[in-house]
């Protein structure tokens, strides 16, 4: 495994960057419209949000937040070019980014390996009810990334997904979110509005300039398009389904027909102007969706004696003021502290060909329940057996390249 991992923390505060930047340009427009009319109620509610994720993500007296909150008003999500994320791809950011924070803090480095094994491994018959979630909120990073071409022609890499849990609907029924974070061009790069830059827009809101307030923002923003191409973090998406059943078949998501429940994927980038850039990350969020429920299954079936978290291979670390390991600063919510290690045998099981009786596909196996080893053939199946990959041996024969921080080692 390289020793190169992907920066969680450089891309979640440039990816807030651009969403408050984005926020800003939406406050600077409304407070202009409200000199005209009168704005919605949900129009008010939303109006300074930038100004507040950050507090409250460190107002631990705050347990949730909802869409209602943070999401713009419908009538207001495609005000300005510069605006339509806030609408879009990045509606659900801040409340991915605030359950992250209040549920975990968690992020799975995996080895190209297991994710190639994750990727091209069938469902099979099992259910949405047999897969446990380690937290409602947690990051897988990559070793390998997902490459893809910007419409002017520029590889962008994505190495880090952000798995949510969201309450959405009535009933708070809760659906899977998906969320992949590219590389920056150029790694160590600071963005996002600085204080000097955050007093002058609210002295220009003030004074009523709306339009150089805005200008202020844009100004950040457009100076992040040398390392990005494309939005940051703007490849996400949701599907829709209830994960607490025991009878829908959890199926991969490119053969899901079009009247399905889930979306189509291909529709869910109506901002991007290339076709072939829609389609590629339209595929991506599939190996991404079917990585993060497959790391899920996975995790289960390690024993606890497997995760390892390396005390004595770190100096206690203290940001700002407070105990050893807590965040007091607001500037520091992207940062992760620990360190930890997830050890897992590597199945070494000889490989079955064609000519030997055929093989059986990568698959998930489902959890279930077994009769105790002995027992008369009627009495009842009492002992849980996990869900189980099978036949992770063979996924080289087909040729499938997939695309705290707890490394995961695969050992032999």
């Amino acid at each position: 495994m390289t020793p190169e991992m992907p920066n969680v923390s450089e891309r979640l505060a440039h990816t807030f960057a651009y969403w408050q930047c984005c926020a800003y340009v939406y406050e600077a427009w409304l407070r202009e419209e409200a000199t005209s009319k009168r704005l919605s109620p949900l129009a008010k509610k939303t109006i300074d949000m930038g100004h507040r994720l950050v507090n409250t993500i460190m107002d631990n007296h705050i347990r949730e937040i909802t869409l209602d909150e943070w999401m713009p008003a419908p009538e207001y999500r495609k005000i300005e070019n510069a605006i339509w994320t806030l609408g879009d791809e990045l509606s659900w950011f801040p409340i991915q980014l605030f359950q992250w924070n209040r549920n975990s803090r968690r992020t799975f480095h995996l080895p190209h390996t297991l994710v190639a094994s994750l990727s091209a491994a069938e469902f099979g018959d099992v259910t949405w009810s047999d897969v446990t979630w380690p937290h409602d909120a947690f990051i897988i990073t990559l070793e390998k990334p997902f490459s893809i071409k910007s419409l002017h022609g520029r590889t962008e890499h994505y190495d880090t997904i952000m798995a949510n849990l969201l309450p959405i609907g009535k009933g708070g029924q809760k659906h899977l979110c998906i969320r992949l974070f590219q590389a920056p061009v150029t790694s160590g790069k600071s963005y996002g509005l600085t204080k000097r830059e955050n007093d002058r827009f609210i002295k220009r809101i003030t004074q009523r300039r709306w339009q150089e307030a805005m200008n202020i923002c844009e100004d950040v923003r457009l100076s992040m398009v040398t390392d990005y191409p494309s939005v940051p973090g703007s490849c996400a998406c949701m599907i829709d389904a209830d994960l607490e059943s025991d009878t829908t078949v959890i199926i991969p998501l490119q053969s899901q027909p079009a009247d399905s429940t889930t979306p189509n994927l291909s529709d869910l980038f109506p901002n991007e102007n290339s076709q072939e850039t829609r389609r590629h990350k339209s595929e991506i969020c599939t190996v991404a969706m079917r990585i993060v429920i497959g790391w899920a299954l996975y995790l289960e079936t390690l024993p606890t004696d497997r995760v390892k978290i390396e005390k004595n291979q770190q100096k206690a670390t203290t940001l700002s003021r407070g105990h050893p390991g807590t965040i007091t600063n607001p500037e520091d919510i992207f940062k992760i502290v620990g360190r930890g290690q997830i050890r897992s045998n590597s199945s070494r099981r000889d490989r079955r060909t064609i000519e030997e009786g055929g093989f059986i596909r990568p698959h998930w196996r489902r959890r279930h329940k077994r009769r105790p080893t002995g027992s008369p053939p009627d009495s009842p199946k009492t002992v849980d057996i996990p869900q189980i990959l099978v036949r992770e041996d063979l996924v080289p024969l087909f040729g499938i390249i997939g695309g705290t921080k707890s490394v995961v080692f695969l050992e032999d």
